[in-house]
């Protein structure tokens, strides 16, 4: 089950566009820190990928200097704001902006 929660990570992380490993270090800013923020999206991943309500959803995470911000679908708002307070835990999470759309209802 590990190995399926760890491939299931990697894939995500080479299918997001918005990982904060593909951006280019701006001014100001360190090499240390975008390989935090990188770390940092992955962590977010692994949580998504671990939640029973949101792995099955897309959901696309972008990290600078500790600002978590997420795009995508999700089954509920009470999933959102478990999601958004277990992302809130994370070592060097400064805030969570969840731009998150509800999923409509299956008929």
């Amino acid at each position: 089950m590990r190995a399926l929660v760890f491939a299931a990570v990697l894939l995500s992380l080479g299918l997001s566009t918005n990982c904060a490993s593909s951006r280019v270090v701006g001014p100001g800013e360190s090499a240390g820190r975008a390989l935090d923020d990188a770390a940092m999206t992955a962590s977010v991943n692994g949580l998504i990928v671990g939640d029973a309500d949101a792995r099955f959803f897309r959901i696309d995470v972008s990290t600078s200097q500790g600002a978590v911000t997420l795009r995508g679908t999700i089954p509920s708002r009470s999933a959102e704001s478990r999601l958004v307070s277990k992302i809130n835990t994370l070592r060097g999470v400064r805030s969570v902006t969840s731009l998150l759309r509800i999923a409509p209802a299956a008929s």
